[in-house]
């Protein structure tokens, strides 16, 4: 779930953003409010010199109903998805001021 806008550097690596091991379905306003906020923060923190560690996934809950995409089949889409991040010095820098923030 790496944004395009994070991988930039290289169009190989930006292309990888794209396949479906990079995807999970989602309502239509995940990529807004408090979870925006929460990326552009580690934008920045990576934009900074920070080194920025991140693990993203979804969470169903038990019995979760599929949801029709098309005639071809349904898909689930998860209850909620969730990001934990790690800010912490980069190269070995000091290690006085690490953070680490969720949001789900």
């Amino acid at each position: 779930m790496t944004r395009s806008a994070d991988r930039t550097l290289a169009n190989l690596d930006n292309a990888a953003t794209f396949y479906l091991s990079n995807v999970v379905p989602q309502q239509g306003d995940l990529n807004q409010g408090v979870w925006a906020q929460f990326e552009n923060m580690l934008a920045d923190s990576a934009r900074a010199g920070r080194a920025v560690y991140i693990i993203v996934g979804p969470l169903y809950s038990p019995g979760h109903p599929l949801s029709f995409v098309n005639n071809k089949g349904k898909i689930a889409i998860p209850d909620s998805t969730w990001k934990v991040a790690f800010i912490g010095p980069r190269n070995g820098g000091s290690r006085s001021r690490v953070e680490i923030s969720v949001v789900g």
